[in-house]
């Protein structure tokens, strides 16, 4: 009973849980039904079950995109004896849309994933910091998105949400946050962030940008461009920013807070070895600024995904100096890891000294020797600092790590 069917190129299985949901045409001796007299809109298969109830649907070719009807319910019937079912199948006319899903979830060991769509398993292991392929999804309906562990089923869900998506639109789902209150601070549960995405720039001659902010320890997040120093997005954890448009160039990408006080590092954006005209991608944070707080897991970093499958593109740290903010090579830290003090030494006079924790708050303000100044870290936690130095009326950003 739909026209979707074409019995000369088309065929018709069954699966349920009597195939333990095995995927349609995957088992075709069991699954798949035959015309019945050669009658091409009647069909017919002879199952031998055991008595009990059973859950099942009908399916057109192999895969899971062409059902009788989108989700729950599904058909049901008691077997207690040899029984002949009559269904009518009746397919609506159901549109899809395309969705890339990407493991960001930096926990320590990393966390392969399961993709279940509707209770059907259709993406699996899925290895932190690589995408998926595109994969169709029914649109303008609500379908239940479950993610799990690899090597597990759906009874040991990392996250289970309902999402409707246009039929419009391609879609990005990013999966990120923390397995466990106890190990990682700040804590983020596990979620899975969706937005729509375009595969390909407004414009011929561009490359369209998206950010995502996916590190659970990171403040509110700041990236802007040189040499143009122009703003990118402002984000915080689990926010996209909007669409931003480049010429197909190498750039040099700066993270700093939201305040503009601490600069978490100079990162080389060399679009033009990763994309061609016309392309579009996604940029995400990933990782801890303090892996030591956070089970030591994966470092911070800038993360490309140009929605082809498969491990993401590490954005390398740059040691571009611009007009505005740089870090300067004659400005030195040692020992760096640092436990009971650090020396700065510069080749020019030391103005000032600002010692920030990963929050952004100043925390130390040590007076500035000459050249060169101790500082004593005692008084400082393990963790992940920045210390900025002016010199010569610049500021410059370092990294310090203490360890006990």
């Amino acid at each position: 009973s739909t026209e979707r069917f074409d019995s000369i190129i088309d065929q018709l299985f069954i699966t349920g849980n009597m195939l333990n949901w095995a995927e349609p045409g995957s088992q075709p001796q069991k699954q798949r039904l035959l015309p019945w007299n050669n009658n091409p809109n009647i069909y017919s298969l002879t199952m031998q079950l055991p008595a009990q109830e059973y859950l099942y649907k009908y399916y057109i070719n192999t895969g899971w995109d062409e059902g009788e009807w989108i989700g729950d319910p599904n058909r049901r019937v008691t077997i207690n004896s040899d029984t002949i079912i009559h269904d009518v199948f009746a397919v609506p006319k159901v549109k899809y849309t395309r969705v890339q899903f990407i493991n960001n979830a930096a926990n320590n060991p990393f966390l392969d994933v399961n993709i279940y769509i509707n209770g059907q398993l259709r993406i699996k292991n899925l290895t932190f910091r690589h995408t998926s392929d595109f994969i169709n999804i029914p649109a303008n309906h609500p379908i239940k998105i479950d993610v799990t562990k690899s090597n597990t089923d759906t009874t040991q869900i990392l996250y289970s949400e309902y999402f409707t998506l246009g039929s419009n639109s391609s879609y990005a789902a990013i999966f990120a946050g923390n397995t466990s209150e106890a190990e990682y601070q700040p804590y983020k549960s596990l979620q899975l962030f969706m937005t729509a995405v375009t595969e390909v720039s407004a414009q011929a001659n561009h490359i369209d940008l998206l950010v995502f902010h996916g590190s659970t320890d990171a403040p509110s997040l700041s990236l802007k461009t040189s040499p143009s120093y122009e703003k990118v997005s402002e984000v915080e954890f689990g926010q996209f920013s909007g669409y931003h448009q480049f010429d197909t160039d190498n750039y040099v990408l700066e993270v700093k807070d939201a305040t503009g006080e601490n600069t978490y590092g100079f990162f080389n954006g060399n679009f033009e070895d990763y994309l061609y005209d016309g392309k579009a991608a996604v940029l995400l944070t990933s990782g801890f600024l303090d892996p030591t707080t956070n089970n030591n897991g994966p470092e911070f970093g800038l993360w490309l995904s140009t929605h082809s499958h498969g491990q993401m593109i590490e954005l390398q740290l740059s040691t571009h100096t611009n007009d505005i903010v740089n870090i300067a090579d004659n400005i030195l830290l040692h020992p760096n890891p640092a436990a009971e003090y650090v020396t700065i030494s510069s080749v020019t006079e030391i103005q000032e000294i600002r010692i920030y924790d990963i929050s952004g708050k100043c925390i130390l303000n040590p007076i500035a020797a000459g050249n060169q100044t101790a500082i004593d870290t005692m008084v400082l936690s393990p963790g992940i600092y920045f210390i900025k130095i002016q010199s010569s009326n610049h500021w410059h950003t370092k990294k310090l790590i203490i360890t006990r």
